[in-house]
């Protein structure tokens, strides 16, 4: 087997049909024994011999076929963005926030004409641009799997809550109930805190969201915030 179709066969058993198969973020020599160039080189020759599809530059997927319309399938924009810049399986490097967030709590009906998301994949704030419009916001801190939804939270009452269409009291019971499940650390909590300007601290007190806070530390840690 030629060492191109090898890399074929490897990367369809790591990734399937209709996954994203982003190059800057293959470590290609550990993973495959092949350089980053020699790597690019790789994928673009499969390409061209229709094995793989492009799905934008860097970009690749394996494309299943339809066999009634006779069509290759298209990859999902979602899936991209989610990969590049949100989560790869159980490891979170971003989250959702905005409109699309505050939509997403049910706190208001209005729909966001571009995404915002907090992410720590880059250095630098930028937008991207496919059939959606994405707006991407360098994170204050390290994003994980247990405090993107706090982040999230921190986020609204930073800078969001103008967008909100109900009464403070469905807000609160929207976000305790978003938050259900999530534990930190004293210390964790309070690096979080200090990453936000003064306003967010000023603002969970004022919204009576201290409560909230004090409910996410795990037992024995005493969580205090200073307005």
């Amino acid at each position: 087997m030629s060492k191109m179709a090898n890399l074929e066969k490897n990367l369809y058993d790591d990734f399937g049909n209709n996954e994203p198969i982003i190059i800057k973020e293959i470590d290609s020599e550990n993973r495959y024994d092949i350089d980053k160039d020699s790597f690019r080189k790789y994928l673009s020759r499969l390409h061209e011999e229709d094995k793989i599809e492009r799905f934008d530059n860097g970009i690749y997927y394996f494309a299943t076929l339809n066999q009634y319309f006779n069509e290759k399938s298209k990859l999902s924009e979602n899936k991209v963005i989610e990969k590049k810049y949100i989560r790869d399986d159980n490891v979170v490097y971003g989250y959702i926030t905005g409109y699309s967030f505050v939509n997403y709590l049910g706190l208001t009906t209005q729909v966001p004409q571009v995404i915002e998301i907090v992410t720590g994949k880059i250095s630098k704030s930028m937008t991207e641009n496919f059939s959606t419009s994405y707006k991407l916001k360098k994170t204050r801190v390290t994003i994980t799997k247990d405090n993107y939804k706090f982040l999230q939270v921190l986020d609204l009452l930073t800078d969001y809550m103008s967008l909100i269409e109900v009464d403070i009291r469905v807000v609160k019971d929207k976000v305790f109930n978003y938050l259900k499940g999530i534990k930190l650390t004293d210390t964790e909590i309070k690096k979080i805190l200090i990453a936000y300007p003064a306003k967010t601290s000023k603002s969970i007190f004022t919204a009576g969201f201290d409560e909230i806070v004090y409910s996410l530390k795990k037992e024995n840690d005493n969580v205090s915030i200073s307005e």
